[in-house]
């Protein structure tokens, strides 16, 4: 994984930064410093000097943090992490870092507050990589025919690494852990309170990402509701992937349980924040990198709006969501509607901006199948199912909306059918509806009706009703919108000394 050669000639910067690094973590507990250290000055030593090597092994740098074997593990961590992530990583690399993260959160669980400083920001990312690693190894060991007969017997012979009942079981123990430290109840705040407390709350956020990319998406909005989405005093606002992930996986969850307003109001919040970020000026402010994956991250958000909106066509978006996703893909979402390019475009957009779905259990490796696309397969084929089903709605559906009463065998000449047929479709589409409001709200931009002496009665108490809803939320919106403008332009005046 890294240089291996005891004599490795270590500049005198790096040599600084370790020391200062040890002593801010595990002595002088200065977590200005830590910030200092790991947020900023880490990724510069890294650009330029390990832009195409990776970081030297612990053996190496050892004697210059005192042989601290608990600082060790969580160097070795960043080191490994940056092999992930910006080289290519080999099978052994993955084992070696699945025994480190072991190691690491059973040093989180069992060390003193005293004895441990790391910032937000830090522990964060320990944690989002920890899952992002899990993922990874399962889409490599799922991809069986690539596998050579000795990557296959190291496989074997290390079936326990990575496996997914320990990955969750590590997760849970952390957020128990929080659950049991002194700020039990209190909102985390950045870079204070115990450590533990914030190693349990983003395994709280990884937990729910983890149930989505299963696809347990039940699960998934169960765990991150114990976070409140809608609060700006929640530790992850201050993280802007962190926060991306939250809603983004939240989002993804709501629109694969059929939920497609409230996953199009989900995604639409965090449409609104990542452009805000993203606005010249707002993005200097970013950590180095983050704003191309920002970037990236809202274009796969923005897809799955536009599928949003397309499955929920009376759904009122905010204007301005409404602007990017127009501008964007207002030509797919033509062509959904056309029944002979539904399928092509819908694949398209969902290949775009799903996430990588795995399948978290060990293959058999004996039988030469990958098994990697196995898991998005089903559930793009069981959303496509849905999908065309509610096609066959859309056009019934916007002829209810323009009337408060119609009568059946008018209705069924506007839609090219038979009346019999026709109320075949009603109770369809009654029922699909009340598949998709079980056990949650009601689906706004639902059209309520019901037949009755040969006509169709549309319940205008529920069109009222989501009027009010409607401009509740655009108020609300506004408010929340003035608030973070406010607060940029103070905090604008703080810093030329202008408050």
């Amino acid at each position: 994984m890294a240089a291996t050669d005891v004599d490795f000639n270590l500049p005198s910067v790096i040599k600084d930064f370790l020391f200062d690094l040890h002593d801010a973590t595990r002595r002088s507990a200065r977590i200005d410093e830590v910030q200092r250290l790991y947020d900023a000055k880490f990724k510069e030593i890294t650009d330029k000097y390990f832009a195409q090597s990776p970081w030297p092994e612990t053996k190496v740098i050892a004697s210059e943090v005192g042989n601290d074997e608990g600082f060790l593990v969580f160097y070795r961590e960043m080191a490994m992490r940056h092999v992930t992530t910006k080289l290519k990583p080999q099978l052994a690399d993955h084992i070696a870092s699945w025994k480190n993260y072991v190691q690491l959160f059973d040093i989180v669980l069992n060390t003193k507050e005293e004895d441990l400083c790391l910032s937000t920001q830090w522990i964060c990312d320990i944690v989002l990589e920890f899952v992002y690693q899990f993922q990874g190894f399962c889409q490599f060991r799922s991809q069986v025919t690539s596998l050579n007969a000795e990557t296959i017997k190291v496989l074997e012979a290390n079936r326990d690494a990575w496996n997914l009942p320990e990955v969750v079981s590590i997760l849970k123990k952390l957020i128990r852990a929080s659950k049991n430290s002194s700020s039990a109840g209190k909102n985390t705040p950045f870079n204070a309170g115990p450590f533990i407390a914030q190693f349990g709350y983003f395994a709280t956020i990884e937990l729910a990402r983890l149930e989505c990319l299963t696809g347990d998406f039940t699960a998934s909005l169960s765990t991150i509701s114990a976070l409140k989405l809608s609060d700006r005093s929640e530790l992850f606002v201050q993280l802007p992937l962190c926060h991306f992930n939250v809603f983004y996986h939240a989002g993804v969850s709501n629109l694969l349980l059929r939920k497609f307003s409230t996953a199009a109001d989900v995604l639409s919040e965090i449409i609104l924040h990542v452009s805000r970020v993203l606005k010249p000026g707002a993005v200097n402010s970013l950590r180095a990198g983050l704003q191309t994956q920002l970037q990236r991250a809202l274009d796969k958000a923005v897809a799955l709006t536009a599928i949003a909106t397309f499955l929920c066509p009376g759904h009122r978006l905010d204007d301005q969501v409404k602007e990017i996703v127009d501008a964007k893909y207002s030509d797919k979402i033509q062509k959904l509607h056309n029944t002979e390019s539904l399928q092509k475009v819908l694949t398209d957009l969902f290949d775009f901006s799903a996430p990588k779905f795995i399948s978290p259990s060990v293959p058999d490796y004996s039988v030469a199948t990958n098994t990697k696309l196995d898991v998005i397969n089903h559930i793009f084929a069981s959303f496509l199912t849905e999908v065309e089903q509610n096609q066959a709605f859309f056009k019934l559906k916007s002829f209810l909306g323009m009337y408060a009463s119609i009568e059946l065998d008018k209705l069924a000449r506007f839609n090219d059918i038979a009346e019999a047929d026709l109320v075949c479709q009603l109770v369809s589409a009654k029922n699909k509806g009340v598949q998709q409001r079980a056990s949650s709200s009601s689906q706004r931009g639902d059209v309520h009706y019901f037949v009755d002496a040969g006509a169709v009665i549309i319940d205008s108490s529920s069109a009222k009703s989501e009027l009010n809803k409607a401009q509740e939320r655009f108020f609300v919106a506004g408010v929340r919108k003035h608030a973070e403008i406010a607060a940029q332009i103070n905090k604008a005046f703080a810093a030329v000394g202008l408050e």
